[in-house]
């Protein structure tokens, strides 16, 4: 179960570091230990305030696109900044995961708008989403040929030019070309030398060049331009971390609490890092130190739900996670840890309330694995074998996913007499280190099974 803390570097993750990747065709599994780098979503029309495309949206959801246009039309009238309304309508679609309309849609744009930048911005950003790599980038170096000459304003023609260079920098890093993504990334701050989060870009790519005094200095830096970004000790801890040397990464936790002694958020970060190397036990104590900075950090509370769940204690999650599931029914991290709890209860009561919160919230996040299979283990705990192992299988098809999500599907398999399947995928989990909620459970399976 993975849950928000910190910000992910690189491929890097903070909670439930080891993964699995099942192949769905023989039952088998293959394992790796780095997750997938963050996926890169094609962008939403970013002058648009909330609300703004809502009568648009529920359009598209109904399929009717060309009234969908119409509206995004008529509302562009009023704001001649905005990108082409073919591009907002693919974005709507993909926010909608309406995949090959998006892409139709985007097509049409390239045709209708072929000279504007944001037609290909998109694209590059998608290509990046899929590892594209040589597309994202002709379609970045195009992106920016189509800025110069006078024909935007000098604040749009300035964020056409720093996307291409973040664009064009995050395919020298997918390449590890850290020198062109360092050129790119000083030319994105030449543009807007306060842009910390494009500082905290940089900063990684200088760490990945070995440069780990100046990538420090350069964190520090980003932190004073932007002071919501995480604390520049905790951002060196993940460097360090995803270099394989925990040490240093224990290190540099340790500094940051010094650094910031009245603020919770490196003591939540530390938490988050040790419950990702299965040492939930140790975090413990951090988080209370967390709440007793700030008895109502919401963070805080989660994280320790989260301890919760990995030493199996699902009243304590039940009690922790209801009130914030009452109060943001739409988060979906907290929905879903707070199904898990209910549903792997005795109680049937709570099993089927758990399982309608799992349903609710894979309708509202139709594109989150980690929903889909929280819904899965529901169908499995309240003796629906079939849908559990067709679900389970879904969310996890073509992707990584967490040891506890092969778990599931191994009882699935145990359950349906597939006990050599089910015998391989426990035994690859559970070699794996790290966080691993049900590994004496699965420990205990696999010793069945082997009798």
């Amino acid at each position: 179960m993975r849950f928000p803390s910190m910000p992910r570097h690189g491929s890097t993750s903070r909670i439930c570091q080891a993964t699995v990747l099942i192949a769905l065709g023989s039952g088998s599994a293959a394992w790796a230990q780095d997750p997938p780098a963050p996926k890169v979503e094609p962008e939403k029309p970013a002058t648009a305030t909330s609300g703004e495309f809502d009568s648009a949206m529920e359009k598209v959801r109904e399929g009717k696109l060309d009234d969908a246009l119409e509206l995004i039309k008529t509302r562009s009238i009023k704001h001649p900044e905005w990108p082409p309304a073919r591009i907002i309508l693919a974005r709507l679609l993909f926010a909608s995961d309406q995949q090959p309309m998006a892409r139709r849609a985007l097509e049409q744009a390239a045709v209708d708008s072929s000279d504007h930048p944001e037609v290909f911005l998109t694209m590059g950003n998608l290509a990046l989403a899929e590892g594209r790599l040589s597309d994202a980038q002709l379609n970045f170096i195009k992106a920016r040929s189509l800025v110069g000459g006078g024909r935007f304003r000098d604040d749009i023609a300035g964020k056409y030019q720093r996307e291409s260079h973040d664009g064009l920098a995050a395919v020298a890093e997918g390449r590890d070309d850290w020198k062109t993504a360092q050129a790119e990334l000083l030319a994105s701050l030449e543009l807007e030398p306060k842009n910390g989060s494009t500082r905290q870009k940089l900063a990684r790519t200088l760490f990945r060049m070995d440069k780990t005094d100046e990538a420090f200095s350069m964190l520090e830096q980003a932190v004073k331009d932007s002071p919501q970004l995480e604390p520049a000790g905790v951002s060196m801890a993940w460097l360090w971390n995803q270099k394989g040397n925990p040490e240093k990464a224990a290190e540099w936790f340790g500094y940051a609490a010094k650094v910031e002694p009245k603020s919770p958020r490196p003591l939540l970060a530390h938490s988050a890092w040790l419950i990702d190397q299965g040492r939930s036990k140790e975090a413990a104590p951090l988080v209370e130190a967390a709440l007793a900075l700030d008895p109502k950090s919401r963070e805080a509370k989660q994280m320790r739900a989260l301890i919760d769940w990995h030493s199996r204690d699902l009243a304590a999650v039940e009690a922790a996670l209801e009130p914030i599931h009452r109060e943001e029914p739409t988060n979906t991290l907290v929905a879903n840890l707070l199904a898990l709890a209910l549903i792997d209860q005795a109680d049937p009561v709570k099993r089927t309330r758990g399982l309608k919160i799992a349903e609710t919230t894979a309708r509202r996040n139709p594109r989150s694995s980690e929903s889909l299979a929280t819904v899965g283990w529901g169908y499995y705990r309240v003796g629906q074998l079939d849908q559990a192992e067709k679900l389970i299988r879904a969310s996890i098809s073509g992707s990584r996913t967490t040891p506890d999500v092969a778990y599931y599907l191994a009882r699935v398999l145990t359950d349906k007499a597939l006990d050599q399947d089910a015998t391989k995928l426990l035994e690859s989990a559970l070699k794996l280190p790290g966080a691993f909620a049900h590994r004496d459970d699965a420990t205990a399976l696999l010793k069945t099974l082997k009798k």
